[in-house]
């Protein structure tokens, strides 16, 4: 649904908390998953970001907030 929302340019910010672990698979799920770009016509469908903040938490959890810029 994310990969949707954002390639509708519904989402013009996240705020995301990283959690000090690695989780991987080829069928993990990623925080936008969708349709996976196939050829240079899919590129305008990646959004750069720019960090807004950045706070470490407790137990070394990070909270970054970014705003899409384009």
């Amino acid at each position: 649904m994310n990969a949707t929302l954002l390639r509708l340019k519904l989402i013009d910010l996240f705020s995301i908390v990283i959690a000090p672990c690695l989780i991987g698979g080829k069928n993990t799920p990623s925080l936008i998953d969708g349709e996976s770009l196939h050829t240079q016509k899919d590129l305008p469908h990646v959004k750069a970001l720019k960090l807004l903040s950045c706070k470490k938490l407790k137990n070394n959890y990070l909270h970054v907030i970014y705003k899409v810029i384009n």
